[in-house]
């Protein structure tokens, strides 16, 4: 849907044209990446082993070409570690470089490389020395799927937008750590209650403020911590005080300890399973 309407902007445009270009979504929880492509040259996967592979999707016609394109997904399962590099096709084809030329040309330009992305970039810009027919402009963009470690720490900005990104840390850091679905979804919410109240109460409306949270796992129990630079304000009448009660009807320890630098916010809750995972 995105690049059928994308190619009927371009059809539209007063200076007409063609361009090529790729869409593709990274799901880091399901470890997944979904392409469509518009004449563009596939992403290059680069698993943690050394080898790499293009992602297959078929090639639809570039936008502005046709009015009735159609576009097809294809769906990637992606290896924790993986780095996915994309590129615009200056790298791989020009007036003097075949594409199947350039495409081999790229998968030997990283092989024994770096997988780490800036890394991998560097590497691939300083392989085109050793490379003819380069004269387009060049841009690469790479990202690695990075699965959580024993802790989990994030930093984020004291803003609604922010609860989003925090569910979907924290829910791929707690299944890691053990806990099942219906344990992830209460400590999600429970966790999401803390965070939202920083985000409502503890800074003004428009703030550079941040707040962190930190989880971790020590035996059956999972700890997880919300801390800000603010003062909680008292909440409206209506629900006044509905957010505590809801962590404390989910976790097993809830703990509230304000102070001059802030408040911190400590959940514990203990898995059902038993031992380290």
């Amino acid at each position: 849907m995105v690049l059928e309407r994308m190619n009927s902007f371009v059809l539209e445009g007063e200076q007409g044209g063609m361009v090529t270009l790729l869409y593709a979504i990274v799901d880091p929880d399901g470890q997944t990446v979904q392409v469509a492509s518009a004449g563009h040259p596939p992403p290059l996967v680069l698993d943690p082993d050394g080898g790499s592979t293009f992602v297959e999707a078929p090639a639809g016609s570039p936008l502005g070409v046709t009015r009735y394109a159609a576009y097809e997904e294809s769906v990637t399962t992606l290896d924790p570690w993986s780095t996915v590099l994309l590129y615009t096709d200056g790298l791989v084809e020009g007036p003097e470089l075949p594409l199947g030329q350039g495409l081999e040309g790229l998968l030997r330009s990283v092989e024994g490389g770096p997988r780490e992305p800036e890394a991998l970039c560097h590497a691939v810009l300083g392989s085109l020395d050793m490379r003819a027919g380069f004269r387009d402009d060049l841009a690469l963009l790479a990202l690695q799927l990075t699965p959580p470690g024993k802790t989990l720490a994030l930093a984020l900005p004291a803003r609604p937008a922010s609860l989003a990104s925090m569910r979907r840390a924290m829910a791929q850091w707690l299944r890691l750590a053990g806990a099942g679905e219906d344990e992830v979804y209460e400590m999600l919410v429970a966790c999401g209650e803390a965070c939202a109240n920083t985000v409502a109460h503890a800074h003004p409306a428009l703030s550079d403020s941040s707040f962190e949270v930190r989880a971790g796992r020590e035996g059956p129990e999972v700890e997880i911590t919300v801390r800000d630079t603010g003062r909680w304000r008292p909440p409206g009448e209506e629900g006044r005080g509905r957010g505590l009660a809801v962590m404390r009807e989910l976790m097993d320890d809830v703990e509230i300890e304000p102070s001059e630098h802030g408040t911190t916010v400590k959940l514990r809750r203990r898995l059902r399973g038993d031992g380290e995972t």
